[in-house]
């Protein structure tokens, strides 16, 4: 995922909302993006993994800014 979505730290950037496995063997993980703590409005990805391996990753994300505050 980091190469993919050029992201520098993806643990940081998103929290597994869901995890499940289907008959095929196949785990669906539903990410929520967040930044600092907080979701990301309408940011969120299933990552589709076969072995250990991310084998199709889709949804939306948005890049956010290092320095985006989060209090008003």
């Amino acid at each position: 995922i980091r190469e993919l979505l050029q992201i520098d730290r993806p643990e940081a950037s998103f929290a597994v909302r869901e995890a499940e496995t289907d008959g095929l063997g196949v785990t669906h993980l539903r990410l929520t993006q967040t930044h600092a703590g907080v979701p990301v409005y309408g940011a969120e990805m299933v990552a589709h993994v076969i072995d250990g391996e991310v084998s199709l990753l889709n949804g939306r994300y948005q890049t956010v800014a290092d320095d985006l505050e989060t209090q008003p």
